[in-house]
């Protein structure tokens, strides 16, 4: 496919081998040799890592994805050094190494096959990022490789594929609105455009229904629910998807011209806050960049609505591996772009009223607050919650995701800390906090001037909260602050505050080194306790719980 022109012509790789400018990707794959191929074997899946998820929970999933971090290093330094023998032999055995494991699926995603479905009839997201990655890398290296390799990967993409696909009537994908229907179709898709390209329009039909699945978990204003990790990967995939099918089909078919489609790609640049620090609600880690490759492409797309915001070769480690997003990163780069990018850091405010986020950004701090429900994708206790951010930290902070593990995704997510509302900074009354479920959310946030205002009492579900108004005053060294409860309960009130930065209480003041809590001690009295988080790091909870007789709660950040 001429998507992949860039990709298979020697004269590129050969500009990537010598630029100065693809320095940093070529030293991060040779590290990435020495550190997990030079002196180790092929990886296979061992079988006590493998059930290890089923008997604690836990996901061990190293040498599952060290297969693929192994396969993916060897197939890019194959094509920047084809002379360099060694690379190609080890992909070779890496790829016989995943084309014999007995799924794709990991165990986390595996209950199906526990309850009887045949091990190659299971899609799910690195089933089909495996496939994808597999049919990009015999497109461009097959005429090298082995021909019982080539052969032997097309076996296994037809098997767990495309019998898959003819056999299953409908994955768990194609009912999900998340990064799930986008990941998965547009894997799939590749694999039939690139492998069996007559086979594709049988399937299509399921493909694009997916896709537009994935389309309807957004609103009208492009927030990513799942947070900004997520909006990369999943909005991520669904380009891909749509670059390929534009190809495919010749210009005929151009999934950027969708309503919304705009907003969603404008989404990821609204969430940084100061710095390279960004808004992690829900699911989201606390810090982000773009795929330069990624923003390259959208930029080129939407040129008069992306900003091409300063960013860096993604050279960390990514622990799943994933060779779609890294392969792009070199073909849809654009070294004018990267060396002459715009200002991001300019006064910026937004208000999602479909997901009921706002964001701002102005010259003294980075400041985000949500409403929503708490039955979003990747769901936090979080109605009300908000972040304040300065010199590229988040000070009052939205933890972010806690362990992936079996019971963070069970019934028994709200008794983990980061997901329940004890790790947000809400207010809570006695033992009682919100409750999950769709029915518990907020009014939509309503913005007129500089104030922030919305109703969170009904994320509580308490018959004697009767309203909980609680609004933020923009202004411009700060943020105030200000609770309003109607609450005829006996519960003392108390309103907590999550930062990283262990307090220094004064009177009337709470220092966070970069910024300071101003507050009434008439009407409140702060206590700190901590939290020892699973990384290690110690979490600080401030505590206000609030004098007999007070219904108003007022503090400053600045």
């Amino acid at each position: 496919m001429n998507y992949l022109s860039r990709a298979k012509d020697p004269a590129f790789w050969a500009t990537v081998r010598e630029s100065e400018v693809y320095r940093p990707l070529r030293e991060k794959y040779l590290a990435r040799w020495e550190e997990e191929c030079e002196n180790t074997p092929p990886i296979g899946i061992r079988f006590s890592d493998w059930k290890k998820f089923f008997v604690t929970g836990e996901r061990i999933e190293r040498n599952y994805f060290g297969a693929r971090q192994q396969m993916m290093a060897a197939a890019f330094l194959s094509l920047i050094y084809p002379e360099e023998e060694k690379y190609l032999s080890r992909l070779e055995d890496q790829i016989y190494q995943i084309t014999n494991e007995y799924t794709w699926a990991v165990p986390a995603h595996y209950r199906s096959v526990l309850e009887g479905t045949p091990p190659k009839r299971v899609i799910d997201l690195f089933c089909a990022e495996t496939a994808f990655a597999l049919s990009e890398i015999i497109e461009l290296l097959g005429d090298r490789l082995h021909p019982f390799i080539v052969r032997r990967v097309k076996e296994e993409l037809e098997e767990r594929i495309v019998r898959a696909m003819d056999e299953v009537e409908a994955f768990g994908f194609e009912s999900m609105s998340n990064n799930w229907s986008s990941v998965c179709a547009a894997s799939v898709a590749a694999v039939y455009m690139l492998v069996f390209p007559d086979l594709f329009g049988k399937v299509k039909p399921r493909i694009d229904a997916a896709m537009a699945l994935y389309l309807t978990g957004y609103h009208d204003d492009g927030v990513c629910l799942e947070g900004p990790g997520y909006w990369g990967y999943g909005f991520g995939f669904f380009t891909y998807y749509a670059d390929m099918l534009y190809d495919y089909t010749g210009g005929k078919e151009d999934l950027f011209l969708l309503p919304k489609v705009r907003n969603i790609a404008t989404f990821m640049q609204k969430t940084f806050l100061t710095g390279s620090t960004i808004v992690s609600f829900s699911d989201g880690g606390r810090t982000g960049s773009f795929n330069v490759g990624l923003l390259h492409y959208l930029k080129r797309r939407f040129p008069e609505d992306m900003i091409l915001l300063s960013t860096e070769f993604k050279t960390g480690r990514d622990g799943c591996a994933r060779f779609a997003p890294a392969l792009r990163e070199f073909i849809w780069f654009d070294e004018d772009m990267y060396m002459h990018p715009e200002e991001g850091s300019a006064e910026f405010e937004f208000l999602g009223e479909g997901a009921g986020w706002y964001i701002k950004r102005c010259p003294s701090y980075g400041f985000a607050a949500k409403g929503g429900h708490n039955r979003e994708p990747h769901n936090h206790l979080d109605v009300g919650n908000f972040i304040f951010a300065r010199d590229g930290e988040q000070l009052i902070v939205d933890l972010g995701p806690g362990a992936y593990t079996k019971q963070y995704f069970s019934a028994e997510r709200y008794k983990t800390f980061q997901a329940s509302a004890w790790a947000h900074s809400v207010p809570y009354f006695g033992e009682g906090t919100q409750k999950p479920g769709k029915e518990y959310a907020s009014t939509p946030p309503v913005l007129e001037g500089c104030r922030l205002t919305m109703d969170i009492s009904g994320a509580y579900g308490m018959e004697e909260l009767k309203s909980l108004k609680r609004s933020f005053a923009m202004l411009p060294d700060g943020v105030r602050l200000t609770d309003s409860f109607d609450y005829v309960g006996t519960e003392v009130i108390t309103e907590r505050f999550i930062t990283l930065t262990e307090p220094k209480v004064d009177n009337g003041s709470i220092d966070l080194g970069k910024c300071r809590m101003e507050y009434d001690p008439d009407a409140a009295t702060p206590e700190i306790k901590t939290e020892e988080l699973k990384n290690g790091s110690i979490c600080y909870l401030i505590d206000f719980e609030l004098k007999k007789g007070k219904d108003i709660f007022t503090i400053l950040i600045k």
